[in-house]
């Protein structure tokens, strides 16, 4: 029995761990022109980009899926295509060269009303940005939306999060 303990920890350990996918193609690229897109979020994090929209306790922080990264497509199937990141343990490390960047990302969520988000973002080069969803609670425990979120984890901004930017309410 403790010998299956301990495959069933180290399995999921590794299971958990995300090994980043490059989506530039230029070999001698400046690593001060690559980005790196994650959607790890630590509490402090969650409050920062809570604090920056200006949310109530009706706005959750949490994981996404990134489906697309410029046209490119994840290796995980989910319920609404391919994601870079599983459902099940949602880590994600993307590489991409600097510049304007077109994310789809997704709610991962059953209990949230939505489709898949198609946004565009400028990319800083040597930064980190943290892709997520922000579910905003409409009628108390029965009806959610949701709306992408990216964060400049490396200047701690948000770059795009407003409810007001989400596409199906344009």
């Amino acid at each position: 029995m403790f010998k299956f303990f301990c495959f069933a920890s180290v399995f999921l350990l590794c299971s958990c761990s995300s090994t980043p996918v490059a989506l530039y193609s230029d070999p001698n690229i400046n690593s001060s022109e690559i980005v790196t897109i994650t959607n790890k979020c630590d509490a402090t994090c969650k409050n920062t980009i809570k604090q920056q929209l200006g949310a109530d306790s009706h706005y959750q922080m949490s994981e996404g899926l990134l489906l697309e990264v410029n046209g490119k497509q994840g290796t995980w199937q989910v319920r609404n295509g391919k994601a870079f990141n599983s459902s099940t343990h949602g880590g994600l490390i993307v590489k991409v060269k600097e510049g304007k960047t077109e994310l789809v990302i997704d709610h991962n969520s059953q209990l949230v009303i939505g489709k898949p988000e198609r946004i565009s973002v400028d990319l800083v080069g040597g930064h980190t940005y943290v892709v997520g969803r922000m579910r905003v609670e409409r009628i108390r425990m029965a009806y959610y939306e949701w709306f992408p979120v990216v964060f400049d984890a490396t200047e701690n901004k948000l770059i795009y999060g407003n409810p007001k930017q989400d596409s199906s309410k344009q």
